[in-house]
């Protein structure tokens, strides 16, 4: 009976961390006998900037539909971020949504890793209820994401060998009872950590999810107790790496580790620790080392010609105003004089504005294009850097259907942007599905954005015939678009490229000449210059891939991801890769 009691007290101890971690409870609401609403973050406070994916679990016990309003409000020290949600929910039935919340980059200029979530739910004709989480982000640390079976007998551990080591706070890894189902929802993870088990258990829709998280960027750690468990044998196509135990999927990687079922060891710390944080990118990638910012160029503030206008309103509505227009004995006057000479010199102001910065603004856009042509995943995913300087707007946000994720940046200082490294004003963005509005493109400003979205698609490149030791390979262009200045690499690694000035039409086949690994690392360079250091570097790793193609869209437009209309986009590229798959 001792041994049972023991027992029982251990395994009470390793799970309340679970308790605590796996899908935090945010509000839970009841109405009344059959009514009520339940919001739980499906992992935890902990994780950073990107989607935070919520549960909304709603019971309508009455007799007529009711619509639920929920508003999020997110803050960091530099941005505060606003979303609306409406869930109807018919008489007598359950709701059960996943909502994702935009949440901001947390460190901004100061670095400060301070963040709240407000949440507001309301229905007509019911009580509403606000709750708010306030906490600090561990900058130390990367975003990481783990299993419920990896995290039983470690997670309380390795939190308190980090904490003893001092590496920060007592934080390892957040724990999920279920993953998000839209691959947005993992945008706010770094690292996830799972077990084979649970990802041989994921549903389809999840598993896809967690696959274009990965090849946006993302790192996903399997861990198996099997040494003979293989990427393939947990379905993993795996054309530059067969029979290895990582491989690389686009931007981001796959990884298996071997553990004895039980425990993990403690090199996880040091395994983890310095991994890229996509919080952090967006503070530090985007300075002065970012290509796009060096080509578009700065713009210098001239305070002259506004000191030489202060001056002549200073003597028309002081001296000139008082010994002239209203002179002795006629001083009323003043009551007229001074607001029309106020009104003409905002009206010129006015003027010399809209002569000098114009209406709207100019930016540069750069896209990589990954395409999935593979049968469970085509897609094609678009991740897009930019960056614009606005003149006068008369909107400052934005309409896209597509809901792309768009998370500005950290310039570097100017007095044209409101963020960045050097001072700070605050910044409200509003996320309304569809709707972008706010501080987005506000007036005489510079904004960069790191923007990324899917699409579904059926566009190829068919590998017809394999390269031999005489012949290029046969490939045969089934994309939707014209691309240029065309590499591959086949099977063996060989490196192939269309004649120089060939423009490759939809529907055509691909006349290939040998090239080589020089030229194509020489090409990458040149094409990436503009992307962010940890883009451009990622992207160029890609050319050890086997398989994969590189081009240029002949006409970037259509697969660029567009945001306000008022900007005049100069030099846009779109640069394409894909995997050759056979017809």
């Amino acid at each position: 009976m001792k041994s049972f009691f023991y027992t029982f007290l251990y395994t009470l101890i390793c799970l309340c961390p679970l308790l605590c971690l796996a899908e935090k409870n945010v509000v839970t609401l009841n109405y009344d006998a059959g009514t009520s609403i339940k919001v739980d973050h499906m992992f935890d406070e902990h994780v950073k900037s990107g989607f935070h994916p919520y549960k909304v679990t709603i019971r309508n016990g009455r007799s007529l539909p009711i619509t639920w309003t929920l508003r999020f409000e997110t803050n960091s020290s530099t941005y505060r971020y606003r979303s609306n949600y409406q869930i109807k929910v018919e008489p007598g039935s359950e709701s059960i949504e996943e909502l994702l919340v935009p949440a901001p980059p947390t460190k901004g200029h100061r670095y400060s890793t301070y963040r709240s979530v407000r949440v507001n739910v309301s229905a007509p004709g019911l009580n509403s209820i606000s709750r708010s989480l306030n906490g600090s982000i561990d900058p130390n640390w990367p975003s990481v994401v783990m299993s419920k079976n990896l995290a039983s007998r470690n997670l309380t551990r390795l939190a308190n060998k980090r904490k003893e080591e001092r590496r920060g706070q007592d934080y390892f890894a957040s724990t999920f009872q279920e993953l998000p189902v839209n691959w947005k929802g993992m945008t706010c993870v770094d690292i996830l950590m799972l077990d084979d088990t649970t990802w041989r258990g994921l549903p389809k829709q999840q598993k896809r999810s967690v696959l274009t998280w990965v090849r946006f960027g993302g790192r996903l750690d399997v861990f198996s107790d099997d040494k003979q468990t293989t990427l393939e044998s947990l379905g993993f196509e795996t054309p530059d790496s067969p029979g290895r135990k990582k491989g690389t999927y686009s931007l981001g990687t796959v990884e298996l580790l071997h553990w004895n079922g039980k425990d993990l060891t403690d090199n996880l710390l040091n395994r983890y620790s310095g991994t890229r944080q996509f919080d952090d990118s967006f503070n530090k990638d985007y300075g002065k080392t970012w290509g796009m910012i060096n080509e578009f160029g700065t713009r210098n503030f001239n305070p002259f010609l506004v000191f030489i206008l202060l001056i002549i309103f200073a003597v028309l509505v002081g001296p000139v105003n008082l010994f002239h227009f209203a002179k002795a004995g006629q001083r009323h006057r003043l009551f007229i004089t001074t607001p029309i000479i106020s009104l003409i010199a905002s009206l010129v102001i006015i003027l010399i504005i809209l002569v000098q910065d114009g209406m709207g603004g100019s930016g540069r856009r750069v896209a990589f294009v990954d395409i999935q042509s593979h049968t469970d995943q085509r897609q094609l995913q678009v991740l897009q850097q930019q960056i614009s300087r606005t003149g006068v707007m008369i909107k400052s946000g934005f309409e896209n259907k597509e809901v792309p994720g768009v998370t500005p940046v950290t310039l570097p200082p100017s007095r044209w942007n409101p963020v960045n490294n050097g001072q700070s004003r605050n910044t409200n963005y509003q996320f309304y599905g569809p709707d972008f509005g706010g501080d987005l493109f506000r007036s005489r400003s510079e904004q960069g954005y790191h923007i990324r979205t899917v699409r579904p698609t059926r566009s190829r490149i068919e590998r017809r015939n394999p390269s031999t030791s005489n012949n290029p390979p046969q490939l045969f262009s089934s994309l939707e678009f014209a691309i240029k200045d065309f590499h591959y690499v086949d099977s063996m690694g060989v490196v192939w490229k269309a004649e120089p000035g060939t423009t490759i039409e939809p529907g055509a086949e691909i006349q290939l000449q040998k090239s080589s690994l020089n030229e194509l690392q020489d090409w990458l360079k040149d094409v990436t210059y503009t992307l962010s250091s940890a883009d451009r570097k990622a992207i160029r790793d890609l050319k050890s891939g086997r398989g994969r193609y590189f081009g240029i869209a002949a006409n970037p437009e259509p697969l660029l991801v567009q945001t306000h209309s008022a900007i005049r986009w100069q030099n846009d590229v779109a640069i394409v890769s894909g995997i050759t798959i056979e017809p």
